[in-house]
């Protein structure tokens, strides 16, 4: 008490003596710090205050009330200036509701006089919460300031279990960080309760929110992630909508999209595989723009790299008949296999083969296949990559070379062919190739523009009955994205041409001349089968043979056959099983 005087005593010296220096400053008469109005339960109201600090002389308090509804009147003077309480006798405070100042009572002339915060005798409202949200995993409780000039404190509930957490002083400290709680992969239901000075609780605020649990389920095939949340309640006019954030790799986050209030899914695409990605939702109030945001849902991007490219190089049919395909493809694909397709007119594609894949992948491949059996068109070709989800992605196309020929009268071969096709690439010219028994020669070379050669034939030359070709064409071909090039040659497929036997006959022969055997003069004499018999004017036969190289010396058994008119028939079955029959007459002179 000595000490509070003396205190007292200090303060109102100075007070005076600093009003007497700056005598523009006027004193105020303060008055009792009204800490609460508890009801009992029997209706009384008990008063409790703090003592004012005052600078002159004071005589007492004067507690005013007012019955809501009514006006205020003068309920009590307290003269004793060490008093802090008083009891509202019959106040009938169960049933209604009061509302009480304090003023004190002071020797303060010229002194203008402050009066207490009104308070009530009902029991501390309960705060407004204003979202609970998950901050590194903790779960975070804000709400706003008690409204009553009584707040003290504020009982935080496990609005589940109803059974109290923890409790924060002091009326402006509106927020609470519940250190056990797991928002990464939990739901947390709180509420609260106001407390006044006296340490009176008030009603429980009975709209309990919750946090936002996030999960996120990443798609590999579709390459998107699948987003689902709780629905966040008991805002008092609802959510007005969900908004989407995520962040890549550490960055700051960002907004990604908007849904509606009612709709709790939302799929991402534009996935960054192997990035480290965290998404949030935030639930934003209608009405208040309250924000109540989600745990960070992070996630290695892990999904299904498609092909960026597939470039068909270069196709070919090689020696052997097979068909030799030259591709580049990015070697990150999830392939699981690759297919060939072809096509014979470039429209219509059809998947013929698939293949398992070898790891690790390599930037160029190669591949042969047995050739497919088109023997009227060039064939076209694409490479299908076929990842782990079954999805397809196609090259260029790219078709052989078709190569023909065809046997003319007059001992020449005409060799034709299709033109080179590459989207990527450009013929520069073409050679044409003749088989020989001892290997290959080029026979001529031709234009990117021309698709045709010829070639006369020596007819002495036994093997030029069937004479087979291929043609190579020789492309530069440039693969994107920067043009790189590269030569490549395409054969063809090879060909043969088969010359029919020539067969020239003489009109007559004397055997005691100079021609004096009668038979074919022929040319390309490749047969199987060969017959000739002459016969005399009656129809008998008078020579047979069956070897093209013995003819008819004018003779039967040995004795000179007499001059006039023979008839011959000669007939030859070529290694094509082709048959020819030539029919004619011959002079024998004598």
């Amino acid at each position: 008490m000595k000490l509070f005087l003396k205190t007292f005593l200090a303060i109102f010296i100075i007070s005076n003596a600093f009003t007497q220096i700056n005598p523009q400053i006027n004193a105020q008469v303060n008055a009792p710090k009204l800490r609460c109005a508890t009801t009992r339960f029997n209706g009384d109201v008990v008063l409790t205050w703090q003592l004012p600090v005052v600078t002159c002389g004071v005589n007492g308090y004067n507690i005013w009330a007012q019955p809501a509804g009514g006006a205020y009147s003068l309920l009590a003077n307290i003269p004793n200036t060490a008093q802090t309480s008083f009891t509202h006798i019959g106040a009938n405070g169960n049933n209604s509701q009061w509302f009480y100042y304090l003023v004190t009572n002071a020797n303060c002339a010229g002194q203008p006089v402050l009066h207490s915060d009104t308070l009530d005798n009902r029991p501390p409202t309960p705060p407004v919460i204003n979202h609970v949200s998950v901050i590194n995993g903790q779960v975070v409780l804000a709400w706003n300031p008690g409204i009553d000039p009584e707040t003290h404190s504020y009982i935080v509930y496990n609005a589940t279990t109803n059974v109290a957490i923890d409790t924060v002083f002091g009326r402006n400290n509106t927020q609470f960080t519940d250190v056990s709680a797991n928002g990464n992969t939990s739901i947390y239901s709180y509420t609260l309760v106001t407390m006044d000075t006296c340490f009176n609780a008030g009603i429980i605020n009975v709209f309990p929110q919750h946090n936002i649990v996030l999960n996120t389920a990443i798609d590999r095939c579709t390459q998107s992630a699948n987003l689902t949340w709780n629905a966040y309640d008991n805002w008092e006019n609802g959510v007005k909508e969900y908004q989407i954030w995520s962040s890549v790799n550490g960055a700051a986050e960002a907004p990604i999209d908007t849904v509606a209030g009612s709709v709790l899914q939302y799929t991402s695409g534009n996935l960054i595989d192997g990035a480290n990605t965290c998404f949030t939702v935030r639930a934003i109030a209608a009405g208040t723009g309250y924000t109540a945001v989600s745990n960070a849902n992070c996630v290695t991007i892990n999904i299904v790299k498609p092909a960026r490219f597939i470039y068909v190089k270069n196709v070919t049919i090689n020696p052997d008949s097979s068909v030799g395909i030259d591709w580049q493809w990015n070697t990150d694909i999830d392939l699981a296999s690759f297919g060939l397709n072809s096509s014979e007119d470039n429209t219509m594609y059809q998947r013929f083969s698939v293949i398992t894949v070898q790891l690790p992948l390599v930037t160029s491949n190669h591949t042969d296949i047995a050739f497919q059996a088109i023997d009227k068109n060039r064939v076209f070709y694409k490479i299908e990559s076929i990842d782990s989800c079954q999805h397809s992605f196609f090259s260029n196309y790219a078709a052989t070379v078709f190569a023909s020929v065809m046997p003319l009268d007059n001992f020449t071969n005409k060799i034709t062919w299709t033109a080179y096709d590459n989207l990527l690439g450009r013929v520069q010219y073409y050679d044409v190739f003749k088989k020989t028994a001892n290997g290959a020669v080029k026979i001529a070379t031709a234009t990117a523009n021309s698709l045709q050669t010829e070639e006369k034939l020596n007819p002495s030359v036994e093997e030029n009955q069937d004479a087979c070709y291929y043609v190579v064409a020789y492309a530069n071909v440039r693969l994107p994205p920067n043009n790189t090039p590269f030569n490549v040659t395409s054969r063809s497929n090879t060909v043969c041409a088969h010359q029919t036997i020539s067969l020239a006959m003489p009109n007559a022969f004397a055997p005691e001349g100079t021609n004096s055997v009668f038979k074919p003069a022929a040319v390309f004499t490749k047969t199987t089968n060969y017959s000739m018999q002459i016969y005399d004017r009656w129809g008998g036969i008078v020579f047979q043979s069956n070897d093209i190289d013995t003819g008819w010396d004018g003779s039967i058994n040995g004795k000179p056959c007499p001059q006039g008119v023979y008839v011959y028939v000669i007939k030859a079955q070529e290694t094509n099983k082709k048959n020819i029959e030539k029919r004619g007459s011959v002079m024998l002179l004598r």
